[in-house]
């Protein structure tokens, strides 16, 4: 059945469409904003390193340079930051379901 759709579509017709559905932009938004959000609440110590991690993917020596702190400071920030996002975006999950 699917092959004989394809045989009737044109070569231009059968390129695949490597762009996101318009549905899943915005589901892609809805997440980031839902991170950005989870990432705001945090401790401004915890937010700084947590956000040079995630938004500009900057290792954990990067990190230490650019906030004037070790590498292992700026690792045990970022792990200690983990539970506090993810209790953030419980709570907005939580919070989204029953609204």
């Amino acid at each position: 059945m699917l092959l004989d759709i394809e045989e009737d579509l044109s070569p231009v017709e059968r390129i695949a469409d490597s762009q996101p559905l318009p549905e899943e932009v915005a589901v892609q938004q809805d997440l980031h904003d839902t991170l950005r959000w989870a990432i705001d609440v945090l401790p401004p110590k915890f937010r700084r390193v947590v956000h040079l991690r995630c938004w500009r993917d900057l290792s954990f020596a990067e990190i230490g340079r650019l906030l004037k702190m070790s590498e292992t400071t700026a690792k045990t920030y970022f792990h200690r930051a983990r539970p506090l996002l993810g209790a953030a975006l419980a709570t907005s999950v939580q919070s989204a379901s029953t609204s």
